[in-house]
This record gives C-alpha cells, structure tokens and sequence, in this order.
C-alpha cells in the first residue's frame, strides 16, 4: 500500500521556553490507474446506412483506467443508449461514436464507421430475392438463380455478440447450435445488403 507522511506540528509555551513537537501520521493514499484508460477496435468494419446492426463492447478490447466502466453510444452528441450493446440504424449524413467512462470519470470516445448504402443497387442484386431459413439447428441459404460472386453472412444475437461470419458462393445449409430467442441475420455482396430479424421457439 502506498503511504504518505502528513506532519502535525504543535507549539507548545512553557513561560518563556517554547518547544515545537512534531507527530508523523501514516495516511493510505487513494488506489491509482496503472495506466490510461485505452479503447481498440477488435473489428474494423463500417456500418451501412439504414440497416438495423447489433454492435457492443465485445467488439473493443478496453484497457487501463479505474473499473467499473460504463458505456454510451451517441449520434453526434446526443445520447442515443447507455450499456453494453445497441441496434444502431445509422443515418446519413450522422456521426455515430462509443464513449467508454471509468469510476473517474476518465473518458475515451471512439468514432464509429459507416458507409453510404448503395441505393442504385437494381433487382437483381437485391438480397431480399435471396431465401434464408434459421432453425435452432441449421441455417440455409439459396441465392438468386442469376446470383453470380461471394456473399458474407454474419448472424448475431440481441446482445451483439457475433456467433457466424462466413462467406459462400451458392446454396449452402451451416449447422448452428441457438436457445430460443431472436437473432439478426446480414448478408452482404458487393452491390446490396440487407438484414433480417429471426425467431427461434
């Protein structure tokens, strides 16, 4: 534990002698941070416009500072949600950041990415034509007959956590392993994205 010395000095008169006392008392210095308070991204990757996502903490690998750490996701600087995780629909044209605060009210603010979504993107690249089917058990896709390239597909639970990140080129059925809750399904091709919301019973 770390100590500092606080000296109470006392005169004291006696007729004309005068003698100064002096008493050390030892006084536990309050705990210090070791280090700064640290944010890092952990994903790197932007966020579309008008596209419902789950993000949270488990995306930012946070360090240093005093703990507990509190949490604000904010569009400007408006506070949109404090907490662990948020389903962000970015706007355009809006500034989207996490602010991370410990006991000391140190803060670190970090910028979120978003990009433009592509709204040029025809029909034929439109990944609502794409079937999608999740059960506890097994997500299927089919694409569109005409559907030529790669897709990601990133599904997520209502906290944010990421559970599949994968890529395909076809119709393809992953195993998966989900309790009963809802889930946010998003795939992504080079002209189009779009997300869905699922149910498991």
């Amino acid at each position: 534990m770390k100590l500092f010395y606080y000296i109470l000095t006392a005169i004291l008169s006696f007729c004309s002698l005068t003698s100064v006392a002096q008493t050390v008392v030892k006084m536990p210095l309050p705990p210090q941070a070791e280090q700064a308070l640290e944010v890092d991204v952990l994903f790197d990757e932007a966020l579309y416009t008008g596209i419902p996502s789950a993000i949270g903490i488990m995306g930012y690998d946070i360090s240093g500072g005093s703990a507990p750490y509190s949490y604000s996701w904010l569009e400007g600087e408006n506070l949109l949600k404090q907490g662990e995780t948020i389903i962000l629909i970015p706007a355009s044209g809006k500034n989207y950041a996490l602010k991370v605060s410990d006991k000391k009210k140190c803060s670190v603010l970090v910028p979120i990415a978003i990009i433009e979504t592509n709204k040029n993107s025809s029909d034929k690249t439109d990944n609502s034509l794409w079937t999608t089917l999740l059960t506890s058990s097994s997500l299927y896709l089919k694409p569109p007959l005409d559907f030529e390239g790669e897709a990601e597909i990133i599904l997520i639970n209502m906290m944010g956590k990421r559970l599949l990140n994968t890529t395909i080129a076809g119709e393809t059925e992953i195993a998966v392993s989900l309790s009963s809750g809802a889930y946010l399904l998003q795939l992504l091709t080079k002209d189009a994205q779009n997300i869905s919301k699922h149910l498991i019973h």
